[in-house]
């Protein structure tokens, strides 16, 4: 087996179709995003600041293992057993396992996907002139969990709040989406010059191709098919 690669958005795809899964003898999730902890940020951060990503690493089965779906609308008191496959469906049938990159993954797919505590992941499109201290870490791009009216709250002449999943997952262009960006900037009454203009371009447009055009995340399938008859029900 070789190492193979694919974008952001496909392997949040591959999520919503059950074709990547989790062993339930992986920890929960355990990611915090509040004003204690930063770790979803840090995450976000770093990729628009192209830190590398690192591997992955899955295991294609089909041995009798209990297997669980990842969580979509997250909650603190988030019940783990509430994603588990039933066994019928999934025993001695073949399954791919994420074995290393739980983390990383589910971070991904609450944010592009579903919502933590009722809320959905808003990145700020005119952050990135500067790094800044949020708690112990340097920040230079601000992503923050927030209610639609809480990123209308935050909305001023330096701050523009817009959902992630917007950028990422829509089938639109990107050309078609800024421009949408940019006549709410100004329905908004929020300045829209030049700067302005080229500062959404810029981050806006890393977002859609770091998160849906390149093929950023590399991982490494352990088989264990190879060899094995399949079983016919």
């Amino acid at each position: 087996m070789k190492y193979e690669n694919m974008s952001i958005r496909k392997a949040m795809q591959r999520i919503d179709e059950n074709e990547l899964l989790l062993p339930h003898i992986q920890r929960p999730f355990v990611w915090k995003q509040d004003r204690n902890h930063n770790q979803v940020k840090r995450f976000f951060d770093s990729i628009l600041r192209d830190y590398p990503f690192g591997t992955l690493l899955f295991w294609r089965t089909r041995e009798a293992i209990q297997a669980r779906r990842f969580i979509l609308d997250y909650q603190d008191d988030f019940d783990v057993t509430r994603t588990y496959v039933k066994s019928s469906e999934y025993d001695e049938k073949e399954k791919l396992l994420v074995l290393d990159g739980q983390q990383r993954l589910q971070a991904l797919y609450i944010a592009l996907k579903g919502t933590y505590d009722s809320k959905e992941l808003y990145f700020d499109i005119l952050s990135g002139d500067e790094v800044v201290w949020d708690l112990q870490d340097e920040i230079k791009y601000n992503f923050e969990y927030l209610t639609a009216d809480q990123a209308h709250f935050r909305t001023n002449d330096t701050s523009y709040w817009v959902r992630l999943k917007s950028l990422v997952m829509s089938d639109d262009s990107w050309t078609d989406i800024k421009h949408r960006i940019l006549d709410n900037m100004r329905e908004a009454e929020i300045p829209v010059d030049h700067d302005t203009e080229l500062k959404v371009d810029t981050n806006g447009g890393k977002i859609v191709n770091l998160f849906a055009t390149q093929e950023l995340i590399w991982y490494y399938t352990i088989d264990s098919t190879i060899g094995k008859p399949l079983r016919y029900d």
